[in-house]
């Protein structure tokens, strides 16, 4: 005999309440949860990039405020030298005491000046002295800015730097300079 058994009413309710509670949980897993967790994962990313630029912009915050002030420096790319003017050919025998004087006072030697004697000549209003001198590198800046600020300069001709011993350097300089022309 085949006996059939009901299920009570209270269990068919509480099946029926526990699959509609399941269903429930179920949808707004699906329709709730799951979005605002991809949503989360989005803003987590979305919050490391604006760090990396927030450092970034920690870094070129002082170079750009630094730009910004020296954009408003006025530059003046001029060196401040006095007008050119021609050597009085009476004063060429002091030349070498000039740039023994300006070549020590860099820590720069002073080996050897010569005129050339081309520039001797009565209608020439050049002459090229050919300097020696051996130093370290570092000095020599400030003493081709002060041989330039001779009134009587003209041009750097030739110049030659050779290596030395340590930071020593032989350091050979043709500067040409304004002369009046001989009188007649």
């Amino acid at each position: 005999m085949t006996q059939s058994r009901k299920i009570p009413r209270i269990a068919q309710l509480t099946l029926l309440i526990g699959a509609g509670t399941c269903l429930i949980i179920s949808l707004y897993s699906i329709l709730y949860l799951y979005p605002a967790h991809r949503s989360f994962g989005h803003i987590q990313k979305q919050i490391a990039s604006e760090t990396v630029n927030l450092d970034r912009l920690k870094i070129q915050f002082p170079v750009n405020a630094r730009a910004k002030t020296l954009e408003k420096i006025k530059f003046n790319g001029r060196l401040p030298f006095p007008e050119r003017v021609k050597m009085p050919r009476k004063s060429l025998i002091t030349l070498p005491g000039l740039f023994l004087a300006v070549a020590s006072t860099h820590g720069i030697n002073l080996l050897s000046s010569t005129l050339d004697i081309n520039g001797m000549d009565k209608d020439s209003t050049i002459l090229s002295v050919t300097l020696e001198l051996s130093g370290e590198l570092k000095n020599f800046r400030q003493l081709l800015v002060d041989f330039i600020a001779y009134a009587c300069f003209d041009s750097v001709s030739a110049l030659e730097i050779r290596s030395g011993k340590g930071e020593t350097k032989s350091i050979t300089l043709t500067l040409n300079i304004k002369i009046e022309k001989a009188m007649t």
